[in-house]
């Protein structure tokens, strides 16, 4: 396995957009520093447990982010999974505030009782 470069990435300076690129069977441990915070910045907080059919359904409806203009400035996350979704590639949210999970990566991931926050 090859050596990993330890620099740090400064996460304080919002306006830099910061690539990731993983290597295959690396071990990557990404620490905060400074007590960043990446939920600063977020009006409102929507927490949704899921159920039976919106699993079946592969999808829910969240009415409030029908007034986001910019769906790519949603941060969803799966709380009792522990893992941050990807816009277009988890999911996409149509104008209507349905954010709808149908053949893409969450499709597999999702059960029954996981809560589902959206940060926008």
């Amino acid at each position: 396995m090859a050596e990993l470069d330890t620099t740090y990435i400064d996460l304080s300076n919002t306006n830099e957009v910061i690539d990731l690129e993983f290597i295959d069977d690396e071990k990557i441990e990404i620490k905060s520093v400074d007590n960043v915070n990446i939920y600063e910045g977020f009006g409102s907080c929507y927490i949704y447990q899921l159920s039976q059919v919106d699993i079946d359904n592969k999808f829910i409806i969240i009415s409030d982010l029908s007034t986001v203009s910019d769906k790519k400035n949603i941060l969803i996350t799966i709380d009792n999974a522990s893992f941050i979704c990807e816009y277009l590639v988890d999911y996409i949210i149509d104008n209507e505030g349905k954010i709808s999970w149908n053949g893409l990566g969450l499709e597999d991931k999702l059960q029954v009782g996981d809560k589902i926050k959206v940060y926008y």
